[in-house]
C-alpha cells in the first residue's frame, strides 16, 4: 500500500494540488492529511478536493487550526473520513 502523508497547508490550496498530482503520479492508495490544513477556520476551498477528485481515500486528522467540527464538516463534505479518536483498518 503506497501511502502520502501530509499536514500543515495553512490554507495553500496551490501545495494541496501539487500533492494531489503527486498522489495520483506515484498512485497513492490512501492520503493522510495530519491537520493545520486551513487557516484558523476559515476554509480554503480546494484543500481536500483536489484529492477527492482523483479518487483518493483520504483520511483527516485536525490540528490546532481545526475544530473537530470544521474537521467532521471538511470530511463530510469532500468524502474524507475525519479519524480523531479513532483508527482505520485496510486489508
Amino acid at each position: 500500500m503506497r501511502i502520502l502523508a501530509a499536514g500543515d497547508f495553512h490554507g495553500d490550496s496551490s501545495l494541496a494540488k501539487k500533492l494531489a498530482d503527486w498522489a495520483e503520479k506515484e498512485n497513492a492508495d490512501l492520503v493522510i492529511l495530519c491537520g493545520d490544513l486551513i487557516e484558523m477556520n476559515h476554509p480554503s476551498d480546494n484543500i481536500l478536493k483536489p484529492f477527492t477528485e482523483k479518487d483518493k481515500k483520504v483520511l483527516l486528522i485536525p490540528g490546532n487550526h481545526e475544530t473537530i467540527a470544521m474537521a467532521d464538516f471538511l470530511a463530510d463534505f469532500y468524502g474524507a473520513k475525519n479519524i480523531h479518536g479513532y483508527s482505520v483498518r485496510y486489508k
